[in-house]
């Protein structure tokens, strides 16, 4: 048995002082944080004035009907590509058989449609894929029960077309891979020295 000595034991006023140090040291962090965390923000404000400027100036240069339309195409261009994504994901899915066509739209369907506005243009993309827990109540209503074909009046004066119903197949979960069996006679005659 070794003798260590023991450290001295700490009297409460010593004990008092280092959690008064903790807390000191503690609101110091605090306050540097804040101070952190205000300059920032502050750092942010100035970009997003610094962006407004240059802005107006361009749209001043351009012409805001121009830049206008320029935005518009460049939102276009945008949901076109999520929607491809989207697109593909479920192509994607349906081939791996983690989705499957369905005929009736239940609580759980993901759903794919096209959106018109009050004029009856379609909006672009021209595709929307979504689950139907994401949809408005007072859509998700109506929609529970209908197929593809499915149209009904949206917000604004437009409507939405169902083209197609999708469920999730519930995947197994993988399995946990087996480990190989030990070979005894490759063990019994391993003359590897043990370091």
């Amino acid at each position: 048995m070794t003798n260590t000595p023991t450290p001295p034991k700490q009297g409460v006023r010593a004990r008092e002082r280092n959690s008064l140090e903790r807390l000191a040291g503690l609101e110091q962090d605090v306050q540097r944080l804040v101070g952190a965390v205000q300059q920032a923000f502050n750092d942010n404000e100035q970009k997003l004035r610094d962006l407004a400027e240059i802005v107006d100036l361009y749209v001043a240069e351009k012409g805001a009907d121009k830049v206008q339309v320029a935005l518009q195409e460049a939102r276009v261009k945008r949901a076109e590509v999520e929607a491809q994504k989207a697109k593909e994901g479920l192509d994607l899915a349906l081939m791996e058989g983690k989705v499957e066509k369905d005929e009736a739209i239940v609580a759980e369907s993901i759903i794919t449609g096209f959106e018109k506005n009050k004029e009856g243009e379609i909006i672009a993309p021209g595709y929307v894929q979504l689950a139907l827990s994401t949809v408005k109540p007072q859509f998700a209503e109506k929609m529970i029960g209908q197929s593809v074909g499915f149209v009904f009046e949206t917000d604004g004066g437009g409507s939405f077309e169902v083209t197609g119903v999708y469920k999730v197949i519930p995947q197994a979960a993988p399995e946990a891979p087996v480990a190989p069996a030990a070979d005894p006679v490759a063990e019994a005659t391993d003359v590897t020295p043990a370091v």
